[in-house]
């Protein structure tokens, strides 16, 4: 009988395997754990994977999947508790590995505590942003990746993550911790999807889901480590911030800040006499890693309303990082009506390209960029867009009316007056504050 040592995360005991073939078994489950997982790395389905490989005896395998899990919930005293607790249950690692926890004093209500964290963090020395917000995004790369820098092989993404999280238990950031952010950054950029490799040995997966889920970590989390909106020192804050409060990484963000509206008042709160378009513009980006997605298209419409259109380029950028692992066209959509109710045309049309990368087959989203580009006078790129919903369905007779309005210059039936799915009120505030119709920068 092999009994499991307690779930990291919640405390309680996994199920116990019994007879001769529990490591058989065990191996089995985690075959199938770690195909269901890699679809979006949750936590807890982490934790069971590295469960099983203790469970099946693969001790390299189950210290690389927990050190997955630290990584994912942080280095605040709780959680260095834990680790020392799971380091005596199993052995995976010296107890003088793992620091002992040092417990700060911290307000007792969340909001409180949330609030000094914050305050404390912008203390932590960071870049200026850009005047522009476009020079924030870059369009993703669809296609094969290249890179000049040589990558990180599977077998070795174990390595760099056991070392990143080394370097986050210690109380004050390492010299060389923004030299490995920038090698992983650097080095994790091609996908290795597991589903396609379901056939292989069990080695070989736990070495590619061990490399995705730290490629998705390193992506998710890209504006805490760099620059402009982050940096090495601000990461390794992050990684200790209370559970009970904005938690590691802003993972709690969501609990502690009920509202779209309300993020934005903690953080006026917490930037005292800063500048504070850039205080909203900086935090608003980093806070939103982890809302819930309604919270976050929320979070979209109030940067919008107060014209932080800088934030939301950043929000977008965070948002075209993720493809194709992680689509999110409701995100897509919220910002480019933003862009085109505040007359930043570019905006929406980087939105709705990267809505036409995730629907490539849905006519309706080229039609929709094809009357941005004709609205702001691009006729060239709106006639190829025409010709791409055309190519999906030839017999839409809208497509063609639209294709002969914009031939005959006589396109402003067609044209774009705002965003598609902003409700009236909102839109008349946005016009009157920003300009009206979308044009061209």
């Amino acid at each position: 009988m092999t009994v499991m040592p307690p779930d990291f995360a919640t405390g309680v005991r996994l199920s116990v395997f019994n007879g001769a073939n529990a490591a058989a078994g065990a191996e089995t489950l985690l075959r199938r754990s770690l195909i269901n997982a890699a679809r979006d790395y949750d936590v807890q389905m982490q934790i069971d994977c590295a469960e099983l490989a203790l469970a099946a005896g693969r001790d390299d395998a189950a210290r690389s999947l927990y050190e997955l899990v630290f990584l994912r919930l942080g280095f605040a005293p709780e959680q260095l508790d834990r680790q020392r607790d799971l380091a005596c249950h199993t052995g995976l690692w010296p107890i003088e590995d793992i620091p002992a926890a040092d417990y700060p004093d911290r307000p007792a209500f969340s909001v409180d505590a949330a609030l000094a964290e914050l305050t404390a963090l912008q203390a932590i020395p960071l870049s200026g942003l850009p005047e522009h917000g476009a020079d924030l995004f870059e369009m993703p790369d669809f296609g094969p990746t290249a890179s000049a820098v040589e990558r990180i092989s599977a077998p070795a993404a174990a390595g760099a993550c056991s070392a990143l999280c080394n370097l986050l238990r210690q109380s004050e950031p390492a010299e060389d911790l923004g030299g490995l952010l920038d090698r992983l950054r650097d080095t994790l950029d091609e996908p290795l999807p597991l589903a396609d490799r379901v056939g292989a040995d069990l080695p070989d997966l736990i070495d590619l889901f061990v490399y995705g889920s730290l490629r998705d970590f390193v992506r998710r989390h890209h504006d805490i480590a760099f620059a402009p909106f982050g940096s090495p020192s601000l990461f390794h804050a992050a990684a200790r911030l209370d559970p009970g409060a904005l938690g590691p990484w802003f993972r709690n963000a969501g609990n502690v800040i009920r509202t779209s509206r309300d993020i934005v008042g903690l953080i006026q709160h917490a930037a005292g006499d800063d500048d504070m378009p850039a205080a909203i513009d900086r935090w608003s980006v980093l806070l939103a890693i982890h809302l819930p997605a309604a919270h976050r298209l929320d979070l979209v419409d109030e940067l919008a309303d107060l014209g932080r259109m800088r934030a939301i380029w950043a929000l977008l950028a965070a948002a075209a990082r993720r493809l194709p692992e992680h689509e999110d066209l409701p995100l897509l959509w919220r910002v480019r009506d933003a862009g085109l109710d505040c007359s930043d045309a570019p905006l929406g049309i980087a939105a709705q390209r990267l809505a036409t990368e995730l629907a490539k087959n849905n006519r309706i989203e080229w039609i929709i960029l094809a009357e941005i580009y004709a609205t702001i006078g691009d006729d060239e790129s709106a006639e190829a867009m025409i010709a791409r919903a055309l190519a999906i369905d030839p017999d839409d007779r809208g497509i063609f009316d639209r294709l002969a309005a914009l031939r005959q210059g006589r396109f402003s039936a067609y044209a774009v007056t705002g965003g598609f799915g902003t409700s009236k009120g909102r839109q008349q505030l946005r016009f009157a504050r920003w300009g009206g119709a979308p044009r061209a920068a």
